[in-house]
């Protein structure tokens, strides 16, 4: 069904030691698959990220409706790549995800799903969030994600603007502790919103949902599911 399509835009860099798990989750949503594309954006790995990508779209192309690796190096000396992704890390990134965005226009998709590359999503999270989307006023809508080791989340003041330092525990996690992280967007209500790399640490994901909510201000946290974070 064309309305239930969904494109999984993927960022990802020198992920190999942890990308086995990620993609076995993607395989293992309960979602029709062959409603779903894969984009993969990476560049400058230093490690086998590319061939764990390469080995994933021999094997499960044609449970998907398609699957594409984008590599986009951009001729930094392998000994230089790691200072000089931590140099300009969420310009690089806000650049990867709207790779991904227009991905998602090129495939004239309802529904971006912006996965990190780092990040469990639980087998029904495709479903659960495509449920949400029923109502037509909601934007984006997303899970908590959660620390891998400790079980906590990062928490955001109400204004989602500012990501404090401490943790608190999940049960006790408030509603404004959204949406950075994996989300699924509705298309439709994105025009042409975009990521940029103003702002420290988080700041380029929460302006871009601000952006968003001016536009559509109905986001949505499913506080049911729960996304796994791999942690450093």
């Amino acid at each position: 069904m064309q309305e239930n399509r969904i494109l999984i835009g993927i960022p990802v860099r020198d992920r190999a030691h942890i990308l086995p798990e990620v993609l076995d989750a993607i395989a293992r949503q309960v979602y029709n698959l062959k409603w779903i594309s894969i984009y993969f954006y990476t560049n400058d790995n230093i490690d086998d990220t590319v061939m764990v990508l390469a080995r994933f779209a021999d094997r499960f192309s044609h449970f998907f409706e398609s699957i594409k690796i984008e590599i986009e190096d951009r001729g930094v000396p392998r000994d230089h790549r790691m200072a000089s992704w931590r140099k300009g890390h969420a310009g690089m990134l806000a650049h990867a995800y709207n790779k991904c965005i227009e991905a998602a226009v090129q495939a004239k998709v309802p529904y971006l799903y912006l996965m990190d590359s780092d990040e469990v999503p639980p087998e029904d999270a495709l479903v659960r969030f495509v449920a949400d989307m029923e109502n037509p006023t909601i934007s984006i809508v997303g899970g908590l994600v959660y620390h891998e080791k400790t079980g906590y989340v990062n928490v955001f003041d109400s204004t989602r603007r500012m990501l404090k330092r401490e943790t608190i525990p999940f049960n006790e996690t408030p509603i404004v502790a959204y949406i950075c992280g994996s989300k699924l967007i509705r298309m439709a209500h994105l025009g042409d919103v975009r990521f940029n790399a103003d702002g420290e640490n988080m700041g380029y994901d929460l302006d871009f949902i601000d952006k968003v909510a001016k536009n559509q201000p109905c986001i949505r946290l499913n506080s049911g599911i729960q996304i796994k974070h791999f942690q450093a």
